[in-house]
């Protein structure tokens, strides 16, 4: 068994895993400190199973961590068929976010969320940017996104629409609100600015 690593017992055999300190940011998948913080109240629960031995007739407690429930398949196949078919602006926003490049901020592009596949998220603000194109402007394709952006705000997730031709038009104020709206959900401080080596 590892370091800090539990046996959790399963019907099948016994299943290792192990409960270590949360990854430090900018390693593995990102989430580092700031979202243990935001989900430390969240206990998984532990299930007691009785199991009967036959040879000696005695009755064993055992003691299983239920896993995370996976998602959905067709919630994988649909975002990665969104991200092989971009549109220019998820493109362009995508070149600002991604690799921790817009404020050392880390972004999911085109990332399940219980029903929905939100276009770009950051876990660490539970921010949620959505590009509409020219389909999001007929009145019953508005009003679906409406009542999607109050569910996504009933669950905690604030949620910035922009349209696709700002993205050309109004570059720099879109960064704006994008940084405001981050800094104003999971604050970082002052980013240091790398000058070039002379």
């Amino acid at each position: 068994m590892g370091k800090g690593g539990i046996e959790v017992p399963r019907a099948s055999g016994f299943l290792k895993r192990r409960y270590g300190p949360p990854l430090p940011e900018g390693e593995g998948r990102g989430e580092g400190k700031a979202v243990v913080e935001r989900n430390r109240h969240i206990v998984c629960p532990l299930v007691v199973v009785q199991q009967r031995c036959f040879s000696s007739g005695l009755t064993i407690n055992k003691v299983s961590v239920p896993l995370p429930e996976m998602t959905p398949p067709h919630l994988t196949r649909i975002p990665r068929s969104l991200r092989q078919r971009e549109t220019w602006a998820e493109q362009l926003m995508w070149r600002w976010l991604r690799s921790r490049r817009f404020a050392a901020y880390k972004f999911r592009r085109q990332h399940p969320f219980g029903d929905h596949v939100l276009d770009f998220f950051c876990l660490e603000a539970w921010l949620n940017i959505e590009l509409d194109g020219s389909g999001h402007g007929f009145p019953d394709q508005r009003e679906k996104d409406a009542v999607r952006d109050a569910e996504l705000e009933w669950k905690g997730v604030k949620v910035l629409r922009f349209w696709n031709a700002d993205l050309r038009k109004n570059a720099r104020g879109i960064q704006d609100m994008i940084w405001n709206a981050l800094n104003e959900r999971a604050p970082k401080g002052e980013i240091e600015v790398r000058q070039p080596p002379d």
